[in-house]
């Protein structure tokens, strides 16, 4: 037998050196397995759609849900933001609920692990992702590139930096100065409790500087918090952060710092004396918080975080109330102006009735600090355009009766690239003086004052945008619907078309008022949304117009 070449290849192995394994399953046991398959794959979903169905048109169900999204033609919103809102709905279903929190709940338990909104920390600290993504992606001065492959709707995006310098302008056109005063985020003052490496001062996004200076070559007043902040944190051993460890904000004690810095920069403006005086307050007087979490452990949603995390009060700084709708000096913002005085971003006083405003926030330390009364208007999540478009929606004469403007922002939201924006529902739109409102021929007779509430039958003509409650920002959304008036039920009703609001969700919880369709018709009851002013800083998708009417339920008209 000759030898075998080196290259050749191999005899196979003899046919009964590795006999064939054969698993055998009898019949019945892979019917069994198959039906224990098939029911942990129907029967969670099945059970889920019989509990909605009982619930009638205010329950959430799967198939009728997707019809209304792909045939919604009445809704501002593109059918793709339609899809993923749906998409999302079938994320908060309980058989899908209840799994993701209890697995959330051991992944932080045992890995130390958050989610898509909410990273981990150092010492317990929580931090929001678009926090970190805000200083390290894109910024408003080189702009994210585009490509094929992402939504083609981010082209209608806007950067910031031209509606913020026509704001300016047209508020200097008419002798309004504007200040900008952006809020840094919380890995910018603690990047330590992030990664664990200390900083010689504020982190900051690289085009942080280059922003400013074109802002204030602009003409806009930019005042920088971050310093005060910075310093103020030297002081934590004694008194405590300066940032919420659970929560994007800051506690007490630096919105307390922001209060006194903000209020030294205004003191130089040569008009501030000229202001109607209010009631200044050394804040030696205070009242406790209810014990609650930060709005990131709400982000996170494990099933049990009380076991995970520690409920915190903090000594909120009361101040009398200092606001006046004719005051010269407007303050607008979002939830930083609005925590602890909204009890609805979870730091209510015990000894404030729910539903009523602490007087604990920036704007009652600010005015106090400075001895004036203040026009405020600050809306959560909304800091970057609604705000703004409310100041100019009151017309020519209110503006011209301003001297200055305060505006405090989160900073995340001027350094956002588009895509981390525009998956966050942060819009930079613009804001042009609207003309005064056009004063009635002849003031109404006393007996024809509406009569509130008002009772009516309407139908559907169309809706606003709608967020989604998992992936907002904020607990808590209202939205607008227009209507047509076809028939009055109680009370003196407007006539024709009206804008009601609505409550799209409330702690993340669908409202059935945020379900109705156009072409449909619903029994209202009626209230001025002007005298609504405990909900005026919720979170609001309009149509570019304030609406004149709430109401809290839509229940379908009886045929």
């Amino acid at each position: 037998m000759s030898a075998r070449e080196p290259n050749a290849t191999p005899p196979p192995p003899p046919a009964d050196e590795f006999p064939p394994e054969d698993i055998v399953i009898r019949r019945g046991q892979a019917w069994f397995f198959t039906a224990c398959f098939l029911l942990l794959l129907g029967v969670p979903p099945l059970l889920q759609d019989l509990r909605e169905w009982k619930k009638g048109d205010a329950g959430w169900l799967p198939a009728r849900e997707l019809g209304k999204a792909l045939t919604d033609t009445g809704s501002k919103q593109p059918i793709a933001e339609r899809l993923r809102g749906w998409d999302a709905g079938i994320a908060r279903l309980e058989f899908m609920e209840a799994p993701r929190r209890v697995t959330q709940q051991h992944l932080t338990a045992l890995t130390g692990r958050g989610n898509d909104r909410v990273l981990l920390g150092k010492d317990g600290w929580l931090f929001y992702r678009p926090e970190i993504q805000a200083l390290t992606g894109y910024g408003p001065v080189t702009p994210e590139p585009h490509s094929v492959s992402r939504d083609p709707s981010l082209l209608d995006w806007e950067y910031p930096l031209a509606p913020i310098t026509e704001f300016a302008a047209d508020l200097r056109e008419r002798g309004v100065e504007l200040w900008l005063a952006p809020v840094p985020m919380k890995p910018s003052i603690y990047p330590e409790k992030l990664t664990g490496h200390t900083t010689d001062g504020p982190v900051r996004h690289p085009e942080a500087a280059a922003f400013f200076t074109q802002l204030r070559a602009a003409g806009v007043h930019v005042v920088d918090l971050a310093p005060a902040l910075w310093t103020a944190k030297a002081q934590d051993a004694a008194e405590g952060p300066v940032y919420l460890p659970d929560d994007t904000h800051w506690t007490p004690r630096g919105m307390r710092a922001a209060a006194a810095t903000l209020a030294a920069e205004l003191r130089k403006a040569p008009w501030l004396d000229k202001l109607p005086a209010g009631k200044k307050h050394d804040f030696p007087l205070s009242t406790t918080s209810l014990p609650g979490f930060g709005d990131l452990v709400e982000k996170l949603d494990p099933a049990d975080a009380e076991s995970l995390f520690t409920k915190h009060n903090y000594a909120l700084p009361l101040a009398p109330d200092n606001s006046d709708a004719q005051s010269p000096l407007v303050l607008l913002g979002d939830s930083f102006v609005n925590l602890y005085d909204d009890a609805a971003l979870g730091f209510r006083a015990a000894d404030t009735p729910a539903g009523q405003r602490t007087g604990a926030g920036l704007a009652g330390a600010l005015a106090a600090d400075l001895g004036v009364k203040i026009d405020v208007h600050a809306v959560n999540g909304d800091g970057a355009s609604g705000v703004r478009q409310w100041l100019m929606r009151r017309g020519e004469t209110v503006v011209r009766s301003k001297r200055a403007v305060l505006w405090v922002i989160a900073e995340r939201d001027l350094f956002l690239s588009r895509t981390v924006a525009k998956a966050n529902r942060v819009t930079w739109e613009r804001a042009p003086v609207s003309a005064d409102p056009a004063a009635p021929a002849s003031p109404p007779a006393p007996d024809a004052a509406p009569q509130v509430p008002v009772t009516v039958e309407a139908v559907v003509l169309e809706k606003s945008e709608q967020a989604d409650p998992r992936a907002a920002n904020y607990a808590n959304a209202i939205y607008c619907v227009k209507y047509w008036i076809t028939r009055t039920l109680s009370g003196t009703a407007p006539e024709g078309e009206i804008t009601v609001a609505h409550w799209n969700f409330q702690n993340r919880v669908a409202s059935p008022a945020g379900r109705v369709e156009v072409g449909k018709t619903y029994r209202l009851t009626l209230d001025p949304w002007a005298a609504k002013t405990d909900l005026h800083p919720v979170n609001l998708e309009d149509f570019g117009e304030d609406p004149a009417w709430w109401s809290a339920t839509a229940e379908p008209a009886a045929p």
